[in-house]
């Protein structure tokens, strides 16, 4: 299936300060927001001891913690662009279309297929690669009514958008300026795997959550290329966090 040509020659950034700029933006926005969270909670009169009791505690905390990560990131990628007179088109945002429907389907059919062949393959070359590692997503499997509500959007709406914008969106289209589909895609690809490799119990690395990421990624990317929009991305990445969200959190079934 031939791709959609794109444009990204005018973009007023390059590979480098792409790659620096996402990698800037990942921790700043961390790192800003928690800062944030604590500036607030002092000035409520909270002292540091049941703010850290806060923090570990119940979803609430969690959900307040990505919805203010994912609001300093976006704003601090919003500076830059703005710094560089970039357009929202620029990155992918554009009106919506029905056919982005049809290319978020046919990305899950891909990405499905893509996972279990390849994980089949990693499996038998690598009998150490654990498939069944769980990430730690601070969020209580027995939440119900509001709380389940707060995981919902903090696990299938929040993240997909802001992921997508940064990864998809500003990373891929900077570097798409001077270097061709494929290696953009797999740079794109191994950061946002590597960005996925922390998480798991103890703060352990999740092998398997690298690959699997790496893999939805290379799709994500061919439907931006494809269709020249972040909806499909968003819409594959959504769904995908949706089934995880069903499996862990309603039907308990992982």
């Amino acid at each position: 299936m031939k791709l959609e040509y794109q444009n990204y020659k005018h973009l007023g950034w390059g590979p480098i300060a792409a790659v620096l700029g996402t990698i800037l933006v990942f921790f700043a926005g961390q790192v800003l927001a928690g800062t944030f969270i604590i500036a607030v909670l002092l000035v409520m009169g909270w002292d540091m001891s049941r703010i850290q009791d806060w923090l570990g505690g119940d979803g609430t905390s969690q959900f307040v913690l990505i919805a203010v990560v994912e609001v300093i990131t976006l704003a601090l990628l919003y500076l830059f662009l703005r710094s560089r007179n970039a357009h929202p088109k620029d990155i992918g945002l554009i009106r919506p279309r029905l056919r982005d429907v049809g290319y978020t389907f046919l990305g899950i059919g891909i990405y499905i297929a893509l996972y279990i062949s390849i994980v089949a393959v990693l499996t038998k070359l690598f009998s150490s690669l654990d498939t069944s590692q769980a990430q730690e997503l601070g969020f209580n499997t027995d939440s119900t009514g509001t709380g389940l509500l707060l995981v919902f959007v903090g696990l299938v709406i929040l993240p997909p958008i802001t992921e997508e914008i940064i990864a998809r969106g500003f990373l891929y289209s900077g570097l798409r300026t001077s270097i061709k589909f494929l290696p953009a895609a797999i740079i794109t690809s191994l950061l946002f795997g590597v960005a996925h490799l922390a998480g798991g119990e103890g703060g352990s690395t999740i092998w398997i959550a690298f690959v699997d990421t790496f893999i939805l990624s290379m799709v994500l990317v061919y439907l931006r290329e494809r269709s020249g929009s972040l909806w499909a991305p968003i819409g594959l990445h959504g769904a995908k966090n949706l089934i995880a969200f069903l499996a862990l959190f309603v039907f308990k079934i992982a």
